[in-house]
């Protein structure tokens, strides 16, 4: 079994949490852990320390840091894959009609996709990590 991270974003937490839940168990996901939090910067530099510098990223921390969030730790076979899938691209012009993001996500900004989810095994071991710290599981 294999697991990945899954943010559901202030843009979608708490209107379309249900729906997206919905989405995720009609996947085969198992929600391991689950609990809210708000990011503060520190949290979000920590957790998009990839993206620092990007022309985005002021947009994004803005956006990560303005209301609370669900964090959670999701897992199936092959689930990295999978979310991303069903997540659809950050690109809103290449986000198709049944994908998460196009679904519930900003039109208008892609900073605003209303999810996140592990881009790989390396990314979803170190998101877990700190979802687990921001959740307080230990």
């Amino acid at each position: 079994m294999e697991q990945t991270a899954c943010i559901i974003k202030p843009a979608a937490f708490p209107k379309y949490t249900g729906e997206i839940i919905s989405l995720l168990l009609n996947e085969k996901f198992t929600i391991e852990i689950a609990g809210t939090f708000r990011f503060d910067q520190l949290m979000v530099d920590s957790f998009y320390h990839a993206h620092i510098g990007q022309t985005y990223y002021e947009n994004l921390s803005q956006f990560m840091v303005s209301a609370p969030v669900l964090g959670m730790i999701l897992a199936r076979p092959q689930a990295i894959d999978t979310l991303r899938r069903s997540m659809g691209p950050a690109n809103i012009g290449r986000r198709e009609q049944g994908q998460i993001r196009y679904e519930f996500g900003d039109p208008d900004d892609t900073a605003r996709n209303c999810i996140h989810g592990s881009d790989s095994h390396d990314a979803a071991r170190y998101e877990i990590d700190l979802l687990k710290a921001f959740i307080g599981v230990t």
